[in-house]
């Protein structure tokens, strides 16, 4: 995993030389792998509060900037649920740090209903674009 600190600023998110990459961490660290998920933070918590509010404006007109319809039909959203240590759902692992639960009868394993659960509406705020911009989220490849 390589975690982002600037979203689609790593050496080859934009097309960058992967295999240099991987040789190079083999080399310096010894450290071998065979597929990347490249994620980025999301401005929540203690990482939001390190940016300046410039920052933070800045990070996501970048994301929206760079939004990718094509991403859609794949984000983790629309096929999985987060579930919180309490038994709420979440419509995403962000959601769930910022405490945003489904909004659906459905809204925790004490009464969980299937096709309530399913047929929601899943909740979309700025963040959203972290998922559908340039590639999308590699996160959607941890569920498939």
């Amino acid at each position: 995993m390589y975690y982002l600190k600037i979203p689609l600023q790593s050496p080859f998110a934009k097309g960058g030389d992967l295999n240099s990459y991987k040789s190079n961490l083999k080399e310096m660290q010894g450290i071998v792998f065979n597929h990347l998920l490249i994620f980025i933070n999301m401005p929540l918590g203690r990482f939001k509060k390190n940016l300046s509010d410039t920052e933070y404006n800045e990070y996501m007109k970048l994301l929206e900037d760079n939004f990718n319809p094509d991403t859609i039909g794949r984000l983790p959203c629309r096929g999985v649920v987060s579930l919180g240590p309490d038994g709420r759902f979440f419509d995403c692992d962000f959601y769930a740090g910022a405490d945003l639960p489904v909004k659906c009868e459905s809204a925790s394993v004490d009464n969980f209903n299937y096709d309530i659960l399913n047929n929601r509406e899943i909740a979309t705020t700025p963040s959203c674009f972290l998922c559908t911009a340039d590639q999308g989220a590699s996160c959607a490849e941890c569920h498939t």
